[in-house]
């Protein structure tokens, strides 16, 4: 049995989205992830939205009143079937593309690598990770690396 990965992008982002990466590269990233974490019939949710809708949210669950680059919110119910398949679902990762590309400017970063690593970081919440700083030194941070450079090489 394999995951299944739904990807969206609502229309105000899609162009922001299309310059930085395809939707199989992202399939492909969300694989190798799970293949990585030994996840086995999972499904994720992949949203790609503005930077408005970002902040809204970011605020109304972190209490943050501004944009951010990366949400996760796992799923907390029972595992659940569809169809003949038993998946559990992990959650949802939402992503903005406009931060994402202000990021890889700000930290001199190719935008598609950016991407990937707010991917891989969005999955290893939505498996239970956690961190507390961005610091490179923080367990969660390391996996997020090491994760996106066995990718990338």
């Amino acid at each position: 049995m394999s995951n299944k990965y739904n990807i969206s992008i609502d229309t105000k982002t899609e162009l922001e989205f299309n310059d930085i990466i395809n939707l199989g590269k992202v399939k492909k990233f969300l694989d190798f992830i799970c293949d990585y974490l030994k996840i086995k019939n999972c499904e994720i949710s992949v949203i790609f939205s503005d930077s408005n809708t970002i902040k809204t949210l970011n605020n109304q669950y972190r209490n943050i009143n501004e944009p951010t680059d990366v949400l996760s919110f796992p799923f907390e119910g029972d595992d659940f079937i569809v169809g003949i398949k038993h998946l559990r679902y992990l959650g949802d990762i939402i992503i903005c593309p406009k931060i994402c590309n202000q990021n890889a400017l700000d930290y001199s970063e190719e935008p598609e690598k950016e991407l990937l690593r707010l991917i891989v970081h969005g999955v290893l919440h939505l498996y239970g990770y956690d961190h507390n700083t961005n610091q490179a030194t923080e367990p969660m941070i390391i996996l997020q690396e090491k994760i996106l450079l066995s990718f990338i090489n």
